[in-house]
């Protein structure tokens, strides 16, 4: 069953307007759609991805009935149609007030007809909302999985316990997804933990039954707070694993395989007791490793900020994502590779793969658009008008294997010094003119294009004298 945005109306500065239109679903479309904002630095790809979720979060909130106003900002979401329960719904924001339909008929607002959200950025400049503790049992609806604490605080700490509970949440179909995914990048979903009992197991040491494991817990503050949240089972799991580790004053070392299905609930229920007596201050967890495929560990400290970003991106993605649900994603080529930013999109179909979603993807990466897969996709082009209003047009070709060079010029109107593909171009259009075998609409079309980009060129470059002067003879 697809789930897609066809389209997305804002506002801006006050009273201007524009519509981001995207493609029509497939009415047999089984998997996730990509769509990719593409545009100079400050022309509004990030405020136009938080005025997405300042929208959904504000229908939610209408839902739940949870006090949420809408501020006025600079970039305001007004209208958001999607396809999803194989209907078309819409959200429009006027004259002071919410209204919802479903296949053009006016309906309350139906909370199995609104999509989830997963937000992730790495970015410094992460604009996305980071729910704090008391808020992310209420918004149900809201993942982030960013680097982000709270505020504009960014802690990679934070990042590595976000890991952790995600793989204990995980299920098994999911856990082989992700496993498939960080096998191409080169790691497994074989982890190495170690930590230590802190100072305060003394107040939460327990004897023989789970009933002294509560009733000590009771006597702490914080610990004790967090264990009665949990229920019986949970309450179980971390019995049963301080079990395992009560009494030992060194730090421990422990090696989970998830990879291997025998016993693998058991092997589960190890890894989220670690996340939740971590959380409790029980224990102090010091390193998470990663196996290579190569068998070699690899502290999370110690992997390159690339490998990092694009391990927790994949892990999360994957264990969050759900049918029906927009996964919008701010600039995940940050500390890429080339080669990884070819195959990011690739990753993430393979831990996506039965959970199909739409992501809305901001890049500037030229080699994610080169990956995008054929009748699945597209390219959003974001610039601003004269009247610094933005404005957006679709990039109509398939991507799908362009070269750098390629997809620079004709995507990103980016000429690179001597771009073959440019030289084409300007070939073609002085034979057609020469030769009379093109047609004026196709000429104009052309040199149209040449004038975009012709500011783009070096002044040593000698193809801007040629550019140059054909658009001065023809203007002539």
């Amino acid at each position: 069953m697809a789930f897609k945005i066809l389209s997305a109306t804002f506002l801006q500065d006050g009273n201007h307007s524009f519509t981001l239109d995207f493609t029509q679903p497939e009415s047999k479309l089984q998997d996730s759609q990509y769509t990719l904002l593409i545009g100079e630095n400050g022309v509004g790809k990030s405020l136009i991805l938080e005025a997405i979720v300042d929208f959904l979060f504000y229908v939610w909130g209408s839902y739940t009935m949870y006090s949420m106003v809408r501020r006025p900002k600079y970039i305001f979401c007004s209208t958001l149609i999607y396809y999803m329960n194989e209907a078309v719904c819409k959200l429009d924001w006027r004259e002071g007030r919410l209204h919802f339909y479903i296949d053009g008929d006016e309906s309350s607002v139906l909370p199995d007809y609104l999509p989830r959200i997963v937000t992730t950025s790495f970015s410094i400049c992460d604009k996305f909302k980071v729910p704090g503790s008391k808020e992310r049992e209420l918004f149900h609806f809201y993942k982030y999985i960013g680097a982000k604490v709270n505020g504009n605080m960014i802690s990679p700490t934070s990042i590595l316990f976000t890991l952790l509970s995600n793989i204990a949440s995980a299920s098994q179909e999911q856990l082989k997804r992700i496993n498939n995914a960080i096998n191409a990048i080169g790691y497994e979903l074989y982890i190495s933990f170690r930590f230590k009992l802190q100072a305060v197991n003394e107040k939460f040491t327990f004897n023989e039954t789970l009933n002294d494991f509560e009733m000590k817990a009771k006597e702490t503050t914080y610990a004790g707070k967090k264990f009665r949240q949990l229920n019986f089972d949970e309450k179980q799991v971390l019995f049963d694993f301080y079990e395992k580790i009560k009494g030992n004053k060194n730090a421990i070392s422990m090696n989970i395989d998830l990879t291997d299905g025998n016993d693998l609930e058991t092997k589960k229920h190890d890894v989220y007791a670690l996340y939740k007596l971590r959380q409790m201050h029980v224990i102090n967890l010091s390193q998470i490793s990663f196996r290579k495929v190569s068998k070699e560990f690899v502290s999370c400290i110690d992997m390159s900020s690339g490998e990092f970003n694009m391990l927790a991106t994949i892990i999360s993605v994957a264990s969050v994502a759900e049918k029906n649900v927009l996964v919008l994603m701010d600039e995940p080529e940050i500390s890429q590779h080339p080669s990884w930013q070819m195959s990011i999109i690739d990753y993430l179909d393979k831990c996506l793969r039965g959970q199909p979603c739409h992501l809305l993807i901001a890049t500037h990466s030229n080699f994610l658009v080169s990956d995008l897969p054929m009748k699945r996709s597209e390219v959003l082009h974001l610039y601003k008008d004269k009247h610094r209003l933005i404005k957006a047009k679709r990039i109509e070709s398939n991507t799908y294997g362009w070269s750098a060079e390629e997809v620079l010029l004709k995507v990103f109107h980016v000429p690179t010094t001597r771009n073959r593909y440019l030289a084409s171009i300007v070939g073609e259009l002085m034979n057609g003119i020469s030769y009379d075998t093109m047609k004026e609409e196709e000429v104009l079309s052309k040199i149209s294009f040449l004038k975009e980009i012709v500011g783009n060129l070096n002044d040593i470059d000698p193809m801007k004298k040629i550019i140059d002067t054909i658009i001065e003879t023809f203007e002539e």
